[in-house]
């Protein structure tokens, strides 16, 4: 999945180096949004690369 549009609550916290509590913590800030697919959490990798930057 690393090349993937969408990217799960872990792999953002790998990407951030960081926990899963954080991603919820940035995702409430709103520096990028949740995305539900069904009973799954989902995340853009563009607006997360883009919150990295702009942080």
């Amino acid at each position: 999945m690393a090349n993937s549009k969408y990217i799960t609550k872990k792999e953002v916290a790998e990407l951030i180096r960081g926990d899963q509590t954080t991603v919820d913590r940035y995702a409430k800030k709103g520096y990028f949004r949740k995305l539900g697919i069904g009973r799954k959490v989902l995340f853009l990798r563009e607006e997360v690369e883009r919150a990295l930057i702009e942080l």
